[in-house]
Order: C-alpha cells, then structure tokens, then sequence
C-alpha cells in the first residue's frame, strides 16, 4: 500500500500540475496586458455574446447592462485565476517584463496578444509572416530564446485553459438572474 501512495504522489508531482503564483494587484494587471487579455478587453466580446442570446431582441437595457456586467465580472474573475495558473513562478513575469523591454518584446507580445483574441474572439488570426518580415534576425533569436523558455511554457499553460469557457457554470445563473430583472 506505501509503494502505491508514493507512487500516486510522484505521478502527481511529475504531471505538470503546478499551484498558482500569488500576484498582487498590479503584477496581475501587468501580467494580463502582457498575455493580451486586459480587463478592458473582454468588455466588446462580451456585449456581442449579450446580443447573440436568443432573447437579445425582447431584453431590456436594465437587463442588457445586468448581463453584460455579470458576465463581464465573472469572466475576469475567471481570467485572473488563469493568468495566475500561467505564472507558476515569479520569476516567469520577470522574465516577460524583462521581454517586454527588448526590442523583440512588443512586437511579439503584439502578436501572442493578437493570437489570443482571435482564439476567444473568432477575429481573424495575425500574420505572422508579417512579424517575421519586420524582425531582424538578431531580434528573431530573443524572441525564439523567449518562447523557448519562460515566454512558452506560460503561453501552453494559459492556453490550455479555455477563455471562451471561463464564465463557467455561473453563466446560466447570471442569464437567469438578469433575466427575472424586471423590464423597463
């Protein structure tokens, strides 16, 4: 029985699940502009998703404004466990911010940031070829050095998440809630 409790132990330890970094505040703020998925952002997807509700035509604004901010709340609440999953390790969002400073980073970051949106958003994919072409081949090299460490391992951790599901259950509970506000 010890042989199969260590074994489960090490299984556990070797399969990549990793606790989160605590951020604080700002570190989380920094760290969501720098994975592209700022509070602000998810603000005009979410109001699209609002009108695309079969019952978009009959709402209210009261309920309208209800949705969107619910869902709007849940889903960075949700975001912000993601970015802090991403970051298993301070030293990773140094690393990133240390990124962001090179000339490398912001195009790059640009384009990691453009590649999540278009993930959640269903907007068009960016041309990396057109990140390729406006890089020099010195540049190209941090780059691949970055995603090739710190800036890759955050990138596959935060993307195996899901945003597009990350209002999760309480979704149909703020539907029903704002639902039952009563019209205007």
């Amino acid at each position: 029985m010890k042989a199969r409790a260590l074994l489960a132990v090490l299984v556990l330890a070797c399969s990549g699940a990793a606790a989160a970094t605590e951020l604080d505040r700002a570190e989380l703020a920094q760290a969501r502009e720098l994975l592209g998925v700022g509070r602000a952002q998810f603000d005009p997807w979410v109001r699209t998703r609002v009108e695309e509700l079969k019952a978009a035509p009959r709402l209210s604004q009261q309920q309208r404004d209800c949705l969107s901010d619910r869902l709007t709340e849940a889903l960075n609440t949700n975001v912000d466990a993601m970015v802090e999953q991403a970051f298993v390790h301070r030293s990773e969002l140094d690393a990133w911010k240390r990124f962001s400073r090179t000339k490398a980073g912001p195009p790059t970051l640009q384009y990691l940031a453009a590649k999540t949106r278009a993930a959640y958003s269903g907007s068009p994919e960016p041309d990396g070829k057109a990140l390729d072409r406006s890089m020099s081949e010195s540049d190209k090299a941090v780059a691949m050095k970055f995603l090739g460490a710190e800036g890759g391992r955050v990138m596959a951790r935060f993307g195996s998440i899901g945003i597009t599901d990350a209002v999760g259950p309480a979704r149909d509970e703020i539907v029903r809630q704002c639902l039952e506000t009563p019209q205007s």
